[in-house]
């Protein structure tokens, strides 16, 4: 888990407008963990490592970023070239950016140095979200770009908030956030990061309610659901926090941060998280042109009618100005294959035994009425991603049901 000034100035970025494109995490049925990766860094001494530790003890549990940038600091001055620390002392940087007086030569210092060495880890490789978010959000004047509300009033609230949640001032953040919340009871920031305060005091129930008022405000973003399964998690309420987890990638299926939660909880339980996968046979190019990987089809295993799913997205409508890969599109495509499929059951040409796994998955997906969502949250291109929305709206349920049954898994 993010710390959580970290995570915190993460939501704000996100609350603020930097939208994250379609990164397919559907498409590769992995829940990517937003997590520094492995440093490749030659193997420290047990002093380092002793210093590293005490780091991430700052920054992690006692939350005293100015301790923690300060053991960073000594730590990337031995070796400028460990990733894991260059990252950590970035998101420390940012964090504690907030804390500081708008506009003054210390904040600005902060942010550039942060900027500098998220460029620098994402330079060696890094995929850690924050790196990308603290270059997005800040500017190279060492601005930044986070604004709550165009309220005046509201907007200095949260700052205020901000500054004593880096500060680790969590009465006088609450109080700030509460009176950004009564002066805008729609700002969705004001009761999650109320929730976040309550959740850090160890208040779970106090947590909920202020989580409860954010997802009110916006069930669509997955931000307040994440936080919520975070305080059922820490209070033991592995089944609650199961359930808020699954609620965050209803809400938002293609964003990496959605996934975070179930993962972690899936760890913690024994679980895998991820989509079942497999490989269409059949491509089909946007202008209609098919390509078969014959060796992949068989008569044996009804395989061979996949050349029917292929056939029907080669014939589907396709106006060149105007055209996308749609769900409609897609669901036709694999209906009829799956039809042609019964059909020769029927007639007693294929055995359910002997059929391929991933064409017995699509039927029985097809029979608990989930093929849609498997095919929106494991199949999406940035085609078929745009028809989530209007499907959520109708068929959230459903969604939620595939999530429980086909995406939680006993490790083996």
């Amino acid at each position: 888990m993010l710390h959580n000034a970290a995570r915190r100035r993460l939501a704000a970025i996100l609350l603020a407008g930097v939208v994250l494109a379609f990164t397919g995490c559907a498409s590769t049925g992995r829940a990517t963990k937003v997590e520094p990766a492995p440093s490749t860094a030659a193997r420290p001494s047990a002093e380092y490592e002793a210093y590293k530790k005490q780091a991430i003890d700052l920054y992690y549990n006692k939350h005293d970023l100015p301790g923690a940038i300060s053991v960073l600091e000594r730590l990337i001055s031995e070796n400028p070239e460990d990733r894991d620390v260059i990252e950590l002392l970035a998101g420390s940087l940012f964090s504690y950016s907030s804390a500081l007086e708008e506009g003054s030569a210390e904040r600005k210092g902060a942010i550039l140095r942060s900027r500098e060495l998220a460029q620098k880890a994402k330079n060696m490789g890094s995929k850690f979200l924050m790196m990308d978010l603290i270059l997005d959000s800040t500017s190279a004047d060492g601005g930044d770009n986070i604004s709550f509300s165009k309220d005046k009033a509201v907007d200095e609230a949260m700052k205020k908030g901000e500054a004593a949640f880096a500060r680790n001032d969590l009465e006088l953040a609450l109080e700030a956030y509460r009176l950004a919340e009564a002066l805008d009871p729609k700002l969705y920031a004001a009761a999650l990061y109320i929730g976040d305060c309550y959740y850090i005091m160890k208040m779970p129930e106090e947590a909920g309610m202020a989580f409860a008022r954010a997802i009110a405000i916006d069930p669509n973003r997955e931000t307040a659901y994440r936080y919520w399964g975070d305080a059922l998690m820490k209070a033991g309420r592995m089944e609650e926090a199961r359930a808020k987890f699954l609620e965050a990638i209803v809400a938002e299926p293609y964003s990496r941060l959605s996934w975070n939660g179930l993962s972690q909880w899936g760890m913690l339980n024994g679980k895998k998280i991820g989509h079942y996968q497999f490989k269409i046979p059949v491509s089909v190019s946007p202008d209609g042109t098919l390509s078969v990987d014959q060796k992949a089809l068989s008569d044996a295993n009804g395989t061979r009618q996949w050349l029917l799913y292929g056939t029907t997205r080669a014939l589907w409508p396709k106006d060149k100005q105007q055209y996308r890969h749609s769900m409609a599109e897609e669901m036709s495509a694999v209906r009829a294959m799956l039809a042609a499929v019964d059909e020769q059951l029927d007639k007693g040409e294929l055995k359910s035994s002997e059929l391929d796994g991933p064409i017995q998955l699509l039927l029985r997906l097809d029979e608990e009425g989930l093929l849609e969502p498997y095919i929106l949250l494991a199949l999406a291109d940035q085609g078929i991603s745009q028809d989530y929305e209007p499907y959520r709206a109708e068929h959230r349920e459903a969604i939620r049901l595939y999530l429980d049954r086909y995406v939680i898994h006993d490790k083996k």
